[in-house]
């Protein structure tokens, strides 16, 4: 008999651009209203199934600062503005990058989506988009606006949200209303995800892991010049090691009462001997960044304080 471990990753680096205080991408919130809520809505109709999600702290602090409004997210302001009164900028950002969604599945199957893309055409080149910005109008704007929003609602979003479905039936000439409703949904389900997440580990149905903040791949902290194993002969930037990242010194690494993932499957032997002993096959760390957050707390207390957990500390067997 085997055992099989789903061990479900969800990750997203930090794209805030702290001197604007503005999100540059919107991947947080475009894969929050899909693949987030959907994976964990999913196992409820698998009671017999346990899993593990790998939830990084990063991922969960721009979910706060992006629903407290304490961030913007620059996607979702081109998305707000009126399509009437686009600058020519905004439309050219909206022309490349609205159409940024898997195509054979999200795009084909509406035909009022897949009718803009071919207007712009099926390219990648940015001056080929440009060339395409005097032939959209207004109406035509306001669509892609809505499209690209709404085709990256999942399954559990339409279900959860019925008007969602409701709206690609429609499929065109949407009004600024319809499509401001798009957008509040998101934030609506963004605020659910922590509390399903937090559901799931309390019914005994996932068990909830993280990683070090800013999810570094462990070994290149340790010792950048591992990255040579893999890519002998190329050029890398100045050789930095970082064994005291591991020593368990109170501004790096940390036991946090839950378990721990190494960052991607990432493991090297010396990462293993840079750790105090005893070593852990399956280790429960967790990296302080040297910045408290705004609370003037350490930004370990951003995954307690979000899932309030209750898992105990992981019990690993020690390298001998």
């Amino acid at each position: 008999m085997a055992n099989v471990v789903f061990l479900w990753h969800m990750h997203q680096p930090y794209y805030v651009n702290p001197m604007t205080q503005t999100a540059m991408m919107p991947w947080v919130r475009l894969h929050s209203v899909k693949g987030y809520l959907d994976m964990v809505t999913v196992i409820e109709d698998f009671p017999g199934v346990r899993v593990n999600f790998n939830l990084t702290p990063v991922l969960m602090l721009q979910i706060e600062e992006l629903t407290t409004g304490k961030i913007r997210d620059l996607w979702l302001d081109w998305a707000r503005k009126p399509a009437a009164e686009l600058e020519e900028l905004e439309k050219f950002a909206i022309l490349e990058n609205f159409f940024k969604i898997h195509w054979d599945n999200l795009v084909k199957p509406f035909p009022r989506y897949w009718e803009l893309l071919n207007k712009r055409g099926l390219t990648f080149y940015r001056d080929e988009v440009r060339r395409g910005l005097r032939y959209f109008s207004t109406q035509e704007f306001l669509d892609l606006q809505v499209w690209f929003n709404l085709a990256w609602c999942g399954y559990t979003a339409e279900r959860l949200f019925p008007e969602l479905a409701e709206l690609k039936r429609k499929g065109r000439n949407f009004s600024e209303a319809e499509k401001h409703r798009v957008l509040d949904i998101h934030l609506e389900i963004m605020r659910l995800i922590p509390g399903k997440y937090r559901a799931a580990e309390e019914r005994g149905h996932a068990e909830l892991t993280t990683t070090p903040f800013f999810h570094p791949i462990l070994p290149l902290v340790y010792d950048s010049a591992f990255a040579e194993r893999s890519l002998p002969g190329r050029r890398f930037p100045q050789t930095l090691t970082g064994s005291s990242y591991l020593s368990g010194s109170e501004n790096t690494y940390k036991a946090l009462p839950f378990p721990g993932w190494w960052i991607s499957g990432a493991i090297a032997m010396g990462t293993f001997l840079g750790l105090p002993p005893p070593r852990p096959v399956v280790t429960a760390i967790y990296c302080l960044p040297p910045i408290a957050n705004d609370t003037g707390k350490p930004c370990t207390e951003v995954p307690r304080r979000l899932f309030q957990s209750t898992t105990p500390v992981l019990t690993s067997r020690a390298l001998k």
